[in-house]
């Protein structure tokens, strides 16, 4: 059983012949206080059925699905799940997929699939989040989140050189993996007002995002 704060990571790859099995799956299974009560990430070679549910005693509520296919060959991957005590952020291969807030973390952790073959190892559980310091998207590091970090953001996806502010893992607020032009658009949004689905402003960044070009 884990508290509301952890990391956990293992490696995964499919069993499944990808050309014969258009839906093949692995999973990952978190907050789980029983049967009836737990989520799961599932990734699968199917477009759009990359999901993060929740089951309860009385259904399975779709929480958040990601375009496209996520599993595309046989090879090992690396997922990673960091949660806090409402946030998840699940991660293939340091790629973010999900980022779901306003969940029920605690509980046990574990993986396995839907009805696929799949093979995993090299587990780690960690009982802290393993994020970056500092506060999402503030990548001058003032403490404040504003049109400043927006065009810090923009000049480096153009090329200018930024190397004061790099690496910028803050910069990635939208958790895809990179620093670019919308994380700047987030950025600016939210200054304005506009609601995001992203925790800007909130403590925790992302590791080792892949830095814009003004960081080269």
């Amino acid at each position: 059983m884990l508290d509301d704060n952890c990391n956990f990571e293992f490696k995964v790859k499919s069993l499944e012949d990808l050309e014969v099995n258009e839906a093949a799956d692995f999973a990952a299974i978190f907050g789980f206080i029983d049967e009836d009560n737990y989520y799961y990430v599932m990734f699968n070679t199917m477009h759009m059925q990359t999901a993060v549910y929740r089951v309860t005693p009385t259904e399975r509520q779709l929480v958040q699905k990601r375009y496209g296919s996520w599993i595309t060959d046989n090879e090992y991957h690396t997922v990673q799940l960091t949660c806090d005590s409402s946030n998840v952020w699940v991660y293939l291969d340091s790629t973010a997929v999900f980022y779901c807030d306003s969940l029920e973390t605690g509980g046990k952790v574990g993986f396995g699939s839907f009805n696929d073959a799949a093979m995993f190892d090299d587990v780690i559980i960690r009982t802290e989040p393993q994020q970056e310091e500092g506060v999402l998207g503030d990548v001058n590091d003032d403490g404040i989140v504003n049109s400043t970090d927006a065009l810090i953001i923009l000049s480096c996806d153009v090329g200018m050189d930024v190397t004061a502010y790099c690496p910028m893992p803050c910069g990635d607020v939208n958790l895809d993996g990179a620093v670019n032009s919308t994380d700047a658009l987030i950025i600016l949004s939210c200054e304005t007002g506009i609601e995001v689905p992203y925790p800007v402003g909130e403590p925790g960044c992302p590791e080792n995002p892949t830095p814009c070009l003004g960081c080269d």
